[in-house]
C-alpha cells in the first residue's frame, strides 16, 4: 500500500467526492437520519478546519496535505457503514443486498481508504462496549497514526447534539450495510458507553488536538446522556437573565482591563500579550461543577449514605454558577521586559520584572473599586505544581454594591505558558484525559498535532 506521500494522483473534488457518496447512501438505502447526521458531522469538520476543503481543491500547492484532507472527508462520508462489510464492498462486482446489483464505491477500491474506515469500526465497536483504554492502543499507536480518530472527535462533537431519534436507527433485522441497533435497550446502553467514551477518550484528544470547542461539545452530548441533572441545570441557568446579566457586567470589566494592563505594560517595556476569554464553554461549566461537587460530596457526611448523583439532585438548584471563578478570564503572557526575554533572565532579575506586572495587575483590580462603585476582593496566589504547572493566579470577587460575577487573572511567562499548553499541566489532562493514553496518542500524532495547532 503507498503511503499518502508516495502518491502522484491528485484526490476527487469535494463535490465529487459527495456525489459519489451521495449515490452510494441513495442506492444502499441509508437511514435518513445518518444521511443528515454525515452532511452534520462534515459541516462540523469544515467549520473547525479539521477537512480543509481549500487543500483538497488546490492539490498542486501541498499534494499529501490535499490527500490526508480528502481521506478525511471521505472517512467521515461513509462513517456509518458497517465495517464488516468493507471486504465485500472492496471487491468489484459483488451484490451486497440481495436482489440487488452491484453496489460499490471507488473509495472500497482505495486500500488505505479500507483501513481507515475499518479503523472507524473498530473503536465504534470499543466505544459501545466500554472497553478499556488499554484496547484502544494497537489502533491508534500502529505507526500510522490513523486519521480515522480525527472524524471520530468530529463525529463525537455532533452525534446527538439535536436528540437521539433512536427510533429511526432501529430494527431487529439490523441493515446489510449501514450500522443499526436491533432494540431500544441495545441503543440505549450503547448511547451511555459512548457517552463515557467521549469523556474519558475523544474530550480529552480534542484537547490535544487544538480543538477545545470540539472537547466542549462532545462533554455536552456526555453529560445530557450520564449526567442530565448537571446537563439540564447548566443548559437552564446560563441563559437566566439574572446570570446573563452578570456574566455581561463582567464581560465588560474584563474588556477594560485588557486595553488598561495592555498599555501599561506597553508603557514599562512589556511584551507578551494579554488575552480575555469572555465564555466558558457550557460542556466545560459541566464537568467543572461536577468536579467541585464530587469533592463536597467526598468531605460531607453524607458520602456514606447517598449516591453522588442524589448528592448532587439535593444541592444543584442552590449551586451559584457566577461563583466559579474563571467563567469569565484574563490571561497575562510575558515575553520580554526592556528588550530582554524574561525566561533567559536570571533569577533575581525575572523575578523583579514579574513583580512589576504583579503590580501593574493590582492595581488594576484595585481602581475597579472607584471606576464602577462597587467592592472587589481578590486573592492572588502562586501556584507551583508537581506536575510543571506555573501560574500566578488572581481570584477576583464582588464583595458588594456590584451584580457581577468572579473572574479570573492568569500571569504566566512564555516558558510557564508552553508547559501549560503542551506539558504535562496542558488541559487535555485536566478534562479528565488518562495521562498514559494521552502522551501516547501524543506521540503517535505529533506530526498532526503540530500541524493543526498552527492553524
Amino acid at each position: 500500500m503507498k503511503s499518502l506521500r508516495e502518491r502522484t494522483t491528485s484526490p476527487l473534488t469535494v463535490l465529487e467526492s459527495n456525489r459519489i457518496a451521495a449515490k452510494f447512501h441513495e442506492r444502499c438505502g441509508v437511514p435518513k437520519i445518518w444521511e443528515n447526521h454525515v452532511r452534520a458531522v462534515e459541516r462540523k469538520a469544515e467549520d473547525v478546519k479539521i477537512v480543509e476543503t481549500t487543500v483538497i481543491e488546490k492539490p498542486e500547492i501541498d499534494r499529501h496535505r490535499a490527500w490526508i484532507n480528502s481521506i478525511l472527508l471521505d472517512i467521515i462520508n461513509y462513517h456509518v457503514v458497517k465495517h464488516e462489510v468493507l471486504e465485500t464492498l472492496a471487491k468489484a462486482g459483488t451484490p451486497v443486498i440481495a436482489g440487488g446489483g452491484v453496489i460499490t464505491s471507488p473509495v472500497f477500491r482505495d486500500e488505505r481508504m479500507v483501513k481507515e474506515l475499518d479503523t472507524f469500526g473498530k473503536l465504534t465497536e470499543l466505544d459501545r462496549k466500554g472497553a478499556d483504554l488499554s484496547e484502544y492502543v494497537p489502533l491508534l499507536n500502529n505507526g500510522n497514526a490513523p486519521l480515522a480518530l480525527l472524524a471520530k472527535i468530529v463525529d463525537y462533537a455532533v452525534t446527538h447534539s439535536d436528540g437521539d431519534h433512536l427510533e429511526d436507527v432501529i430494527s431487529p433485522y439490523g441493515h446489510p450495510i449501514f450500522r443499526m441497533f436491533r432494540s431500544v435497550e441495545e441503543a440505549l446502553g450503547a448511547l451511555r458507553k459512548e457517552a463515557k467514551a467521549g469523556e474519558r477518550v475523544y474530550a480529552p484528544l480534542a484537547e490535544l488536538f487544538g480543538h477545545p470547542g470540539l472537547a466542549g461539545d462532545i462533554l455536552i452530548h456526555a453529560f445530557r446522556v450520564n449526567h442530565p441533572i448537571i446537563h439540564d441545570y447548566v443548559q437552564a441557568t446560563v441563559d437566566e437573565p439574572e446570570v446573563r446579566g452578570k456574566l455581561d457586567f463582567t464581560r465588560n470589566i474584563v474588556q477594560n482591563l485588557e486595553i488598561s494592563i495592555s498599555n501599561e505594560f506597553a508603557k514599562l517595556g512589556f511584551t507578551g500579550g494579554v488575552q480575555p476569554r469572555m465564555k466558558k464553554h457550557k460542556g466545560k461549566i459541566m464537568r467543572k461543577i461536577r468536579r467541585i461537587m464530587s469533592k463536597q460530596y467526598m468531605n460531607s457526611s453524607e458520602s456514606g449514605e447517598i449516591p453522588l448523583e442524589s448528592y448532587i439532585s439535593k444541592n444543584l438548584e442552590s449551586y451559584d454558577m457566577t461563583t466559579l471563578h474563571d467563567m469569565v478570564a484574563l490571561r497575562v503572557i510575558l515575553s520580554e521586559f526592556e528588550g530582554r526575554k524574561i525566561d533567559d533572565m536570571p533569577e533575581n532579575e525575572k523575578q523583579h520584572a514579574i513583580n512589576k506586572a504583579l503590580a501593574i495587575i493590582r492595581e488594576n483590580i484595585e481602581a475597579l473599586n472607584t471606576a464602577i462603585g462597587g467592592h472587589y476582593a481578590y486573592n492572588h496566589e502562586f501556584l507551583d505544581k508537581t506536575n510543571g504547572y506555573r501560574c500566578h493566579h488572581f481570584d477576583v470577587k464582588p464583595n458588594g454594591g456590584v451584580s457581577a460575577a468572579r473572574f479570573e487573572i492568569q500571569l504566566r511567562t512564555e516558558e510557564w505558558h508552553e508547559i501549560s499548553e503542551h506539558g504535562k499541566a496542558a488541559h487535555f489532562y485536566y478534562v479528565g484525559g488518562d495521562s498514559e493514553f494521552v502522551d501516547m496518542v501524543k506521540d503517535s500524532y505529533k506530526d498532526i498535532i503540530h500541524v493543526f495547532r498552527k492553524k
